[in-house]
């Protein structure tokens, strides 16, 4: 009985029976390589790094991406959509520190309240670089 119980331990290791590695769905991989994106785009050391630490300290990161879509754009969508556009900066500043609605769906972007009108325009500085 105990060469029995041996066996079958033995024969369940090497099939992987005791022990399986979970797979990974598209979804869990999709969100890992979001991560990696917005950590790795965010590690600039080049003439954004003030915008990009001022970005992560206000939150931004909590509803923006660089690359992807989150609650809202990502900031190369919203760099691309504004980059013809005449008085974009403003436009942008007006967004973070009054907020707004209805421009990319219907979830409101609120206002920035701890983000000045400097600070604002260094943030939209660097999303429209992204473009």
């Amino acid at each position: 009985m105990r060469t029995f119980l041996v066996v079958l331990a033995a024969g369940m290791i090497l099939t992987g029976a005791g022990c399986q590695k979970q797979e990974e769905t598209p979804e869990s991989q999709k969100a890992d390589q979001t991560q990696k994106t917005t950590e790795a785009q965010s590690e600039n050391t080049g003439p954004f790094a003030e915008a990009i630490q001022l970005a992560k300290e206000k939150g931004c990161f909590s509803c923006h991406d660089v690359s992807a879509k989150r609650v809202g754009p990502a900031y190369k969508e919203v760099a691309k959509r504004y980059a013809d556009e005449e008085g974009a900066v403003d436009i942008l500043v007006k967004s973070i520190t009054e907020g707004s609605m209805g421009k990319w769906g219907t979830i409101p972007m609120n206002k920035q309240t701890g983000v000045t009108k400097d600070q604002a325009k260094l943030l939209a500085e660097w999303i429209l670089s992204l473009k």
